[in-house]
């Protein structure tokens, strides 16, 4: 707590909290509250209570991860972050449907001199920036938006490619390659593959983007290098993790009967799990494009 006037005091930070204790009397308190109160433009119903609950909850915390731009925990570090705002973009979409916050968040994540490192600090999350800026535009439609900030992604783009080794894949000088949490001691997860797939995410998306600035002659060259790297990734195959498959068949790296494999793979449990509800969500999404239904439905419970 710190002076604010005689006799008043207020907390320092924002806090997040369900009760307060005083450790001595007080005469009168105020809640000075900074959520955003709109209600979602979204709903779901199911006929079963405990889904539909589960989707309140879920808008409900977005709501109040919702500021200026998108936090990540109201009680953790309430920071932005590039992987978890890919989740966060799909999810407001289909709840409250309003991309403002997606564009600042965007904004503010893509602010830095991109010679001064990756996004966040971390290699991966400079992939799902450009992997968001995409999502942006396949919900929402903003062109005034992309204008502006493709300069920008084009810089991002360069910079990712002068991390790739002779192979073609993002590999070289990567600092912290995080991907997700794993084992009970929190070590970051190590997946050379996963990484790669997600690169080839990030090379579609920004070819998408190109195309929609009517930049033909970047959307070819992006276009050429992911179909290069798939090659690869799928010469490679799928090394020991969850994750390799979840991404090749969240970014159509596979699909088919080799998609259909892969998610009964994931679903059979026998592979290492996510760490984290971030990429939880990217698994849920794989066993439904890979046709397992009930065990998408078994994860999200």
């Amino acid at each position: 707590m710190v002076p604010d006037g005689p006799g008043r005091w207020r907390s320092d930070i924002p806090l997040s909290a369900r009760y307060f204790r005083f450790a001595q009397p007080v005469k009168k308190a105020r809640f000075l509250s900074q959520v955003d109160w709109r209600e979602p433009a979204g709903a779901f119903a199911c006929g079963d209570a405990r889904k539909e609950r589960l989707w309140r909850t879920g808008a409900e915390t977005l709501r109040l991860c919702t500021r200026t731009f998108f936090i990540d925990g109201i009680k953790r570090d309430r920071l932005p972050w590039a992987g978890d705002l890919a989740v966060e973009i799909m999810a407001a979409a289909y709840s409250f449907g309003d991309p403002e916050p997606i564009k600042r968040t965007l904004a503010v994540l893509g602010s830095g001199d991109v010679r001064a490192g990756h996004v966040n600090g971390i290699a991966g999350y400079s992939l799902w920036w450009v992997i968001g800026h995409d999502l942006l535009q396949l919900y929402f439609d903003e062109p005034e938006f992309l204008r502006l900030h493709y300069p920008r992604i084009c810089e991002r783009m360069d910079e990712i490619a002068t991390h790739e080794d002779e192979r073609g894949f993002f590999a070289k000088e990567l600092g912290w390659d995080f991907i997700d949490w794993q084992g009970r001691k929190g070590g970051s997860l190590k997946s050379e593959i996963t990484l790669q797939t997600i690169y080839f995410g990030a090379l579609k998306a920004a070819a998408r983007l190109a195309e929609r600035t009517g930049d033909a002659s970047r959307a070819a060259k992006w276009s050429a290098k992911a179909a290069k790297l798939s090659e690869r990734i799928l010469a490679a195959g799928p090394d020991a993790t969850r994750h390799a498959r979840m991404m090749a068949i969240v970014f159509d790296l596979v699909e088919g009967e080799t998609a259909a494999r892969y998610a009964k793979e994931i679903a059979a449990d026998d592979l290492p799990p996510t760490g984290t509800p971030y990429m939880a969500t990217f698994e849920v999404m794989a066993l439904v494009k890979g046709g397992e239904t009930a065990a998408a439905l078994r994860k999200v419970e």
